[in-house]
């Protein structure tokens, strides 16, 4: 109800099964998704909806600890609110999630396109799109929005404080950690000895692509 008073459109799936047919029919723009849940566990659902989906989801839960947002994050969750909350306080976080979304990925004229190469992979800002050969790599919300923030400093480090802030990273550095190590599962080939998502000691992350391409 409160949603639907801020002008968006609610579908409400009592459980995952639902949820599940709800995605093959309707194009979602993000869950709010709720930890418990009949039949199957939101974590659960979550680790099944990212092998197929890369819908942004926020994390809605009673389990408030550290370890639990970082669960969530692992998972691939965009952002992670621990009950009781605010409904605006979601509102919040539910537009701050959409500002990064595809649509911010669309090609436009005059819009520079940077494309980086890292070994088989290929990323596209102008769409977005992360490659692997003529596999594409699903990437999430939050994803897409820090290898952009990290685009931008290729070659520089950039500090969790900064890589928080761009990308609205709740919680402390450590979920900051969790999305670069997941983002370092997607485009490494070994992502505990990163060649291309490096870590400047004392400095925070850095991209090394081996080649950045630039167009209009």
């Amino acid at each position: 109800t409160f949603f639907k008073r801020h002008d968006f459109q609610v579908i409400q799936a009592e459980n995952a099964k639902k949820a599940k047919d709800l995605l093959n029919e309707i194009a979602i723009d993000i869950i709010i998704l709720d930890w418990m849940m009949p039949h199957m566990s939101g974590i659960d659902f979550l680790n099944e909806l990212r092998q197929q989906h890369n819908t942004r989801v926020i994390m809605l839960t009673a389990k408030g600890d550290i370890d639990n947002r970082l669960e969530g994050l692992q998972a691939g969750a965009d952002d992670y609110l621990a009950k009781p909350f605010e409904p605006e306080e979601l509102l919040l976080r539910v537009r701050a999630v959409l500002r990064r979304g595809p649509q911010q990925h669309e090609t436009r004229d005059n819009q520079q396109s940077i494309t980086l190469i890292m070994g088989d992979k290929v990323y596209d800002t102008a769409t977005g799109r992360l490659r692997d050969g003529d596999k594409m790599i699903n990437l999430t919300s939050s994803e897409r929005a820090l290898m952009d923030l990290l685009t931008h400093y290729c070659d520089k480090p950039c500090s969790r404080h900064a890589i928080a802030q761009a990308c609205d990273i709740s919680g402390d550095e450590r979920a900051v950690d969790v999305q670069i190590n997941r983002l370092r599962r997607k485009i490494e080939a070994n992502n505990r000895s990163p060649q291309y998502l490096v870590t400047e000691r004392g400095k925070g992350y850095m991209l090394k692509p081996d080649s950045i391409l630039s167009s209009y």
